[in-house]
C-alpha cells in the first residue's frame, strides 16, 4: 500500500495474549477504532492526502479497521474539527 499509517490512538477491545510491546496485524487483526489527531505541523495537506483512498483513510479501510476518527483541535484542516468513518 502506498501509505504506511501511524495512528495516534488505536483501540483493541480485547487481545487474546498477555500485554506486549508490539502488536501485529497478522496476529492481532485490525484495531476496532483508530483516532488521528492532526495539526498543520504534523499533517500538512491532511484533507488532500491522508483522507484520500490512497492515503490514511484508504489504508485503514484496506486492513479492515471498522471505525476511523480524525480530530483537528485547531479547526484549521477540518472545518467541523472532527470527521468519522464507519467501514461497511
Amino acid at each position: 500500500f502506498p501509505y504506511q499509517p501511524r495512528p495516534d490512538v488505536f483501540v483493541y477491545p480485547a487481545l487474546r495474549e498477555p500485554p506486549r510491546d508490539v502488536l501485529a496485524l497478522e496476529r492481532d487483526g485490525p484495531p476496532a477504532l483508530v483516532i488521528q489527531v492532526t495539526s498543520p505541523a504534523t499533517s500538512p495537506g491532511h484533507d488532500r492526502s491522508t483522507l484520500s483512498p490512497d492515503g490514511e483513510l484508504g489504508a485503514y479501510a484496506a486492513i479492515g479497521v471498522p471505525e476511523y476518527l480524525v480530530f483537528d483541535p485547531g479547526g484549521t484542516l477540518i472545518p467541523a474539527r472532527v470527521r468519522a468513518w464507519h467501514l461497511r
